[in-house]
């Protein structure tokens, strides 16, 4: 009899260590700035950081059908935290996870998910890591990031930071965000809105979506498979590339190179005559306008291919305020192409202003 008393005493006392579907556990370290939140999830779940605590606190939140399956330990080595989750039994679960933690102004952030969103606020340190599943949302942060999710949006704001950010299936905007941070993202689209450093170009690459920044004074290098590039006031270097979409950008102070498979390009050319101020563009289906200061020192090597049933050359025209050599329409040796080329130089041919296109008007215009 006392021993099945001592066995129920001892079963009672476990389940009220283990806390009830729907309760939080909670946990405070005391932590210097300059710590480490270090989170290991293998059970998943949405994650919530924020800033401007005097310690670590740390609150999770298990529900749903299977709760109690889902194992979390927590561990302090050092100003390291240690957050684990993981399911005690295989198979599939019916269960969620939130975890809600608050960290000193300046700590850093080791984070590998199995899957589940991330928000982290208001914090000044690294940011690493990776959600197998869910939208990553950062805001008010400052510091280095090296962070990507296998399928979700990713969202950054009014931050300076420094850095890349991934995802494999979903779009990325970026909202006054200060630093050089390289976005890639499988299949969405990107914005960047505001400016971007004054030292660091932007850097953008899409497998599939529209490319859209604001301000770039350290220079632009931005590429999509399938989409249109707009860009405001971009300094030092012009760099894009689509496969199948427009190009259009307010101002370049600096060289310029632009590719599109199937889209038209306009692009004006600002600031002063020095430096290098080569253009290099290419449409293999589209009309280009290029704008440039009116005391630019150029070189013009200019051809329009005209290709493709029911086309002929007088649809199309090479117009330019400078003195330009345009030569007669001259046939390919099979007569399916028609080539219209243009030649000229201006205040003595320092730069390359080379441009190609299929099928499409070219107008270099002076900004005067």
């Amino acid at each position: 009899m006392k021993a099945l008393h001592t066995l129920f005493l001892f079963s009672v006392l476990s389940l009220l260590a283990l806390p009830l579907s729907g309760q939080a556990q909670v946990r405070t370290f005391s932590a210097a700035a300059g710590g480490t939140l270090d989170l290991r999830l293998e059970a998943g779940g949405s994650v919530i950081i924020t800033g401007g605590a005097s310690e670590v606190r740390a609150q999770v939140t298990r529900s749903g059908r299977d709760a109690d399956e889902i194992s979390v330990t927590f561990d302090q080595s050092g100003d390291r935290i240690i957050v684990r989750s993981e399911f005690r039994t295989r198979g599939s679960h019916n269960a969620d996870v939130r975890y809600e933690i608050r960290v000193p102004s300046r700590f850093n952030v080791d984070l590998e998910s199995t899957g589940g969103s991330v928000d982290i606020s208001g914090v000044t340190g690294t940011f690493e890591g990776q959600t197998m599943g869910g939208g990553i949302d950062l805001r008010d942060l400052s510091g280095t990031v090296d962070m990507q999710t296998m399928g979700g949006a990713i969202s950054l704001s009014n931050s300076e930071l420094t850095g890349k950010l991934h995802t494999m299936g979903g779009n990325i905007d970026l909202d006054g965000v200060r630093g050089s941070v390289e976005t890639t993202t499988m299949g969405g689209n990107v914005r960047h809105r505001g400016s971007g450093s004054p030292s660091s170009a932007i850097k953008v690459h899409t497998m599939g979506g529209n490319v859209e920044i604001g301000d770039a004074p350290g220079g632009a290098d931005l590429q999509t498979m399938g989409g249109d590039i707009t860009a405001g006031q971009v300094g030092k270097f012009f760099e894009a590339e689509t496969m199948g979409g427009d190009i259009d950008v307010s101002a370049v102070d600096g060289w310029i190179e632009a590719r599109t498979m199937g889209g038209s390009v306009t692009i004006a050319m600002t600031g002063g005559t020095s430096g290098d101020r080569h253009v290099s563009i290419t449409s293999m289906g589209g009309d280009i306008e290029l704008r440039v200061p009116a005391g630019l020192s150029m070189k013009f090597d200019i051809e329009v291919e005209v290709e493709g049933r029911g086309k002929d050359a007088s649809d199309y025209v090479i117009e330019s305020d400078f003195p330009l050599d345009v030569s007669a329409p001259q046939r390919s040796s099979g007569g399916r192409r028609t080539q219209l080329k243009a030649q000229g130089t201006a205040a003595g041919g320092s730069n390359l202003i080379k441009i190609r296109t299929v099928n499409g008007d070219v107008r270099i215009l002076s900004n005067r």
